[in-house]
């Protein structure tokens, strides 16, 4: 734990990734979890854009779970192929918060090739992400048979 609250200017004009991602779960002891540190990593991160994108794929495997949504997060919002690859990747994870960011990341991409994974996800036990996941598939299918696929969906009960 640092003991002096991470200077994300400096870490960004370094091009620091590995410093940005420590900043992102940035608590200091004597105080609270320090939210204003936390987005501005995370905009330097996104700022940043592909060439952080390996640091953050790889702060998918770690034990902290707020770590790993806010990877998530910011994955969605960067946009790349391997972004989107390894968000897809998250879909498959157990803990169902982070399954969750994972479609709503995934739905900065409006990518028809997510159309399977999210009829996928639409079986999930969890109906949040069964929601989200019929919400990226109208998204994704605009303009086409979206309003006759999300009826289905709604008379199904998978909503």
């Amino acid at each position: 734990m640092p003991l002096f609250r991470p200077n994300v200017k400096r870490l960004k004009k370094k091009g620091d990734v590995n410093g940005l991602i420590k900043a992102l779960v940035y608590r200091p002891k004597w105080a609270p979890p320090s939210g204003e540190v936390k987005q501005a990593a995370s905009v330097a991160l996104v700022e940043i854009g592909d060439p952080a994108v390996p640091n953050i794929i790889d702060t998918l495997n770690q034990p902290d779970k707020y770590l790993r949504i806010n990877a998530v997060k910011i994955l969605g919002e960067i946009c790349s192929i391997q972004a989107k690859e390894a968000l897809i990747q998250s879909l498959e994870d157990e803990d169902c918060d982070y399954r969750l960011e994972a479609i709503k990341a995934l739905g900065s991409f409006q990518d028809e090739k997510l159309t399977g994974h999210m009829i996928q996800a639409l079986e999930d036990d969890n109906h949040l992400i069964r929601k989200s996941a019929a919400e990226l598939l109208e998204k994704i299918t605009a303009g086409g048979d979206s309003q006759r696929f999300f009826g289905l969906v709604l008379a199904f009960g998978i909503y």
